[in-house]
């Protein structure tokens, strides 16, 4: 079941225009902004900015800092906390997906002020097994009018949070899980070669035919046959 958490905040004066305010979204690692039109605002860990509309937008300049688009500051000693300057349109939605979660922003003006309203959107995680075929069936123009289907990744930093991935091709999975069964097969090597005493250890350095096949096996098995 999806859980909401909704917190309101109020945005000053001197941060309000006519049909938008200016926020400073915070994230420690990489996030992604999307509203109607799609993305606004895409940052990757270790590299600059990849999309940023709010550079593009006139509308900045009414606001201070306006050339300041983004900055961090020090969290602890070997830690920062990157802010970027976005300009949120109001009563129009906004959705930041990035450091493992997903928040749907919605701005309201009040008088010379504005309500900025962020639900913290958060669930259960689910899994589902279908074949490559019912896969590819979901991010075809069968199912959606959008011309590049991407995946969402939320929680694990090696394949970048919040970055949009393409979905992979068979030749590209299997050329990844050959890659892994090589560097097992060179792990075992050299876990045999320092743990000589332990049973494991001490089997394959007494049978060392055993990895030499299993080695010479990985490039000719026919990995699209595995279930």
């Amino acid at each position: 079941m999806k859980k909401v958490t909704e917190v309101i905040q109020r945005v000053e004066s001197h941060y309000v225009g006519d049909d938008c305010i200016q926020v400073m979204t915070p994230y420690r690692n990489t996030i992604t902004i999307l509203n109607k039109d799609g993305i606004i605002y895409s940052h990757k860990k270790g590299s600059l900015p990849s999309i940023n509309k709010y550079v593009e937008d006139e509308r900045r300049k009414q606001f201070p800092y306006s050339n300041i688009p983004m900055h961090y500051s020090r969290v602890g000693l070997f830690s920062k906390m990157n802010y970027a300057n976005q300009l949120l349109n109001f009563e129009e939605p906004y959705i930041r997906i990035g450091d493992g979660g997903i928040i749907e922003s919605f701005a309201v003006k009040d008088k010379n002020e504005a309500l900025l309203i962020n639900k913290i959107l958060t669930g259960n995680k689910r899994s589902v097994f279908v074949t490559r075929t019912e896969l590819e069936e979901m991010f075809s123009n069968s199912t959606t009018k959008k011309e590049n289907k991407c995946i969402i990744y939320l929680d694990d930093e090696s394949i970048n949070i919040g970055e949009f991935h393409p979905l992979a091709s068979e030749d590209a999975i299997c050329d990844f899980i050959e890659s892994q069964l090589i560097e097992n097969v060179t792990a075992f090597r050299e876990y045999a070669k320092n743990n000589s005493s332990d049973p494991v250890g001490l089997y394959l350095l007494h049978h060392p035919l055993f990895l030499d096949f299993v080695e010479q096996s990985i490039e000719n098995v026919n990995l699209y046959k595995i279930k």
